[in-house]
């Protein structure tokens, strides 16, 4: 059941089992985990089913250091999150992202991937993708689907997935709206987190629509699923109990903010344009879209104590004259008629005859395009850091709570390992003769001109074992409070390189699970 909190009574009470702060990806997938639940579960969503500036200016706020575009730009506010401008890339980190790696400082995950499998199958599902399957030798052949011959002591090849992309809101509306034991309130905004007095037991939340409607939520159990940014706000801003905000003894909420440095660096000019790229370039295999990219192996990072790392390469199609020509040629007679301009083509065609003839000789023997150049693209794990963080600013939103000012820092450490992870690919791409490098010069900061970044916000409520070194621990409870648990990236001790949606609603289906059994 859909509500729209506009419409409630001014002061109205909601209770329930269980409270859900948020309806993006981690939010929507915990709901859906307890359709049919014996607990009473209760959603809340700050805007609507579609984007309403009102609510999205509600994101506004300042930022300092590293460069980094508009925060009311970086997400969306409304049923469905950020999932409705998601690109759909999905990877799940790798092995050594777990560990505690000596060279990265405050790394390691309270558990070892193996812990995650499971969720991550289940979260392949939610995701609106085909089997879990990251394996490359699942995806790859000797014949076009083949992959470059790289050092494996240097360069691995693997493979991320793809969506169509799905939108969370969209996909799973109507299946939410279905479910007697869950309501949706939307239109309605969390203002303030209330605690007993000495601040470990969640009393109630207090929320406001920005038409002035207030009401209130008791539950037994609260998550907060509000996003990397706002997770930490909604805590720092709810300090009447505890000074310094809730969870924040050890002055640990909004620090350790993580992003993914990336952007495109430069392509690869290759020495054989016939070279088979299908799979670096995305191809559909047994209902699924799968893309094969290149990292740095476990072996080189820990051996020259680096950050990981990710190569996306795209194909760009090099045609002649004389081959597009052939190609409108073609294109008209299949209709039984002629271009008007056929004496030009005809010309283009004698004229690059040689490249035409190899062109048929490809695309007859192995079905392979003529590819000029490989664009790179790259993305960096940053670097956990204390001071790269989410503070409050003085000024307040329209509901009253103070904006965010966002100070980012990715770290030496990214830069040493983006250098060094360019150099190493420009050495292999030599070495087994695809071709030569061109990558664009640094600019003032160090990175590639136009380096930005992905927009996505980790890390500011990490997960740790010790309430002195993470907000939350590995079941996502905030430590010192019984009741409060956090869904989304926000928790991630590190960001890895790969995408974090797969990891978010695989945490979240994990945490969804732990409850089951409390709620």
């Amino acid at each position: 059941m859909f509500v729209d909190c506009r419409q409630l009574t001014d002061g109205s009470l909601i209770e329930t089992d269980l409270c859900i702060v948020g309806a993006g990806a981690a939010g929507i997938a915990l709901a859906r985990e307890f359709a049919g639940h014996a607990a009473k579960v209760a959603v809340i969503e700050s805007g609507g089913f579609e984007q309403e500036e009102e609510s999205q200016s509600l994101y506004e706020g300042t930022v300092t250091g590293f460069p980094y575009r508009s925060l009311d730009s970086m997400r969306l506010r409304y049923f469905g999150g950020s999932t409705n401008h998601w690109a759909g890339n999905c990877r799940p980190l790798d092995e050594a992202d777990f560990l505690e790696r000596p060279w990265l400082p405050y790394s390691g995950w309270p558990f070892k991937r193996h812990t995650l499998i499971p969720y991550y199958e289940r979260a392949q599902a939610v995701c609106g993708l085909q089997a879990f399957d990251y394996d490359i030798e699942s995806w790859s052949n000797p014949g076009k689907l083949r992959t470059f011959q790289f050092d494996p002591g240097k360069l691995l090849t693997g493979i991320k997935h793809k969506s169509k992309p799905l939108r969370f809101g969209t996909a799973y509306r109507d299946e939410l709206d279905r479910v007697s034991n869950l309501s949706i309130y939307h239109h309605g905004n969390l203002v303030d987190i209330e605690s007993n007095d000495s601040a470990s037991h969640i009393s109630g939340l207090r929320c406001l629509c920005l038409t002035g409607t207030s009401f209130r939520v008791v539950a037994k159990t609260y998550i907060l699923a509000t996003g990397g940014i706002e997770n930490a706000r909604l805590l720092l801003a709810s300090d009447r109990v505890q000074r310094g905000g809730l969870g924040n003894g050890y002055d640990l909420v909004g620090r350790f903010f993580m992003e993914h440095p990336h952007g495109g660096i430069g392509n690869i000019v290759l020495s054989d344009r016939f070279t088979l790229v299908q799979l670096y370039r995305g191809e559909t295999i047994r209902n699924a879209f799968v893309k094969a990219v290149v990292t740095l192996s476990p072996e080189l990072l820990a051996g020259e104590e680096l950050s990981n790392i990710y190569f996306n390469l795209g194909a760009r199609l090099s045609r002649s004259e004389g081959e597009r020509s052939a190609s409108e040629i073609l294109k008209y007679a299949r209709e039984w008629e002629l271009p008007d301009d056929l004496g030009t083509h005809i010309g283009n065609v004698i004229a690059d005859l040689d490249d035409v003839a190899d062109a048929v000789y490809h695309r007859m023997t192995d079905d392979a395009d003529p590819i000029g150049t490989l664009s790179l693209h790259c993305r960096v794990e940053p670097t956990p850091d204390p001071e790269s963080r989410v503070t409050l600013a003085a000024q307040p939103d329209r509901l009253g709570i103070r904006q965010v000012d966002l100070s980012w820092r990715p770290g030496a450490l990214a830069l040493k390992s983006f250098n060094r992870g360019v150099e190493v690919l420009a050495m292999e791409v030599g070495r087994i003769g695809l071709g030569r490098m061109r990558i664009r010069p640094s600019g003032k900061n160090g990175w590639p001109p136009g380096f930005g970044v992905s927009g996505h916000h980790i890390g500011t409520t990490r997960m740790h074992r010790r309430p002195d070194l993470g907000v939350v621990n590995a079941d996502c409870r905030v430590h010192g409070i019984d009741n409060l648990y956090i869904a989304g990236s926000s928790v991630f001790p590190t960001a890895g390189c790969n995408n974090p949606t797969l990891t978010l609603v695989a945490l979240a289906l994990r945490l969804a699970d732990h409850l089951k059994k409390h709620v």
